[in-house]
């Protein structure tokens, strides 16, 4: 029977569905964050991840489920290690290099411009009085994201140019990238697809006390099958991103265009779980051991 590590914190909700999800299937081994430790040079072949009684765990696949704030090294590092595995042979869903772009909003969109596809007008600066040169010309409320971010936190409207300064000024005296995007306030759709190799799984979310529609925010979810044009923007973002198992979110405006806004290459399935007959984790785990059999 395979063995997959599944890098979470303990007691998560996602780490219980994966576990209840593998019965029969397959093991289900958690990975704390704190216990990841390389061995390099004469010790390349040892990768001192997890104890597990007196050996070292082995896996067939590992599943990055939550990437913890931390440290800049911490981060860093963390992301060497996935790498050890994959230099080792083993299969790590998402890639540390899908993570990597995933995780960085910012090389997210720089991929997607250079695949072609549409995402709202988005600047990003390390000065403030170039951003607010930039929020000036743009007329427009615009949101104001961290670049590493996740579940809708840290997300500021900023819809004058006072508040600009106040918010721009503290990012800029923080050392903090100043990462603006258009608001796009004539939404009518606003839909999240989660991709699991090809297959496919959506929601439209909503949120009546704000315009943050992550669940961890307070939205809400309905089924959803999204159309033709829709699908095949997200399985770009997904390609682009060098993703397989992603939630990929779009907007679709009054006037008919769809816009990426980010992807997530550690979707949640939380909502998606509870608006549609499906168990999303027994898909995760059905596709990786696909991909552990093909090799």
């Amino acid at each position: 029977m395979n063995t997959i590590g599944v890098l979470a914190q303990g007691g998560s909700w996602y780490l219980r569905d994966l576990e209840i999800a593998s019965q029969n299937k397959c093991r289900i081994q958690q990975i704390p964050y704190p216990d990841l430790e390389v061995s390099l040079g004469r010790f390349s072949q040892e990768l001192a991840s997890l104890p597990v009684g007196d050996s070292k765990a082995g896996w067939d696949a590992i599943l990055v489920r939550s990437m913890p704030i931390g440290s800049l090294e911490q981060v860093v590092f963390r992301m060497d290690a996935l790498r050890c595995w994959e230099n080792q042979g083993v299969p790590v869903f998402n890639s540390s290099l899908g993570l990597e772009i995933a995780i960085d909003k910012a090389l997210t969109l720089i991929r997607f411009e250079k695949a072609g596809l549409p995402f709202p007008p988005t600047a990003v600066f390390q000065k403030a009085d170039s951003a607010l040169n930039w929020f000036k010309g743009c007329d427009c409320p615009v949101v104001v994201k961290p670049v590493f971010g996740g579940e809708g936190r840290g997300l500021i409207l900023v819809e004058d140019i006072e508040m600009a300064y106040r918010v721009f000024k503290t990012l800029e005296q923080t050392r903090s990238v100043i990462y603006c995007q258009k608001f796009l306030a004539d939404v009518i759709r606003d839909i999240r697809i989660l991709l699991i190799g090809s297959q496919f799984y959506a929601v439209r979310r909503q949120n009546e006390g704000s315009w943050i529609t992550n669940a961890a925010q307070g939205g809400t979810g309905v089924p959803y099958e999204p159309t033709p044009n829709e699908l095949d923007l997200a399985f770009r973002a997904a390609k682009a991103s060098e993703n397989e198992i992603v939630g990929v979110d779009l907007l679709v405006t009054k006037d008919g265009d769809t816009h990426l806004i980010e992807v997530n290459a550690v979707p949640g399935w939380k909502m998606l779980g509870q608006v549609r007959d499906v168990d999303i984790a027994s898909e995760i785990l059905n596709h990786l051991l696909k991909k552990i059999a093909r090799g």
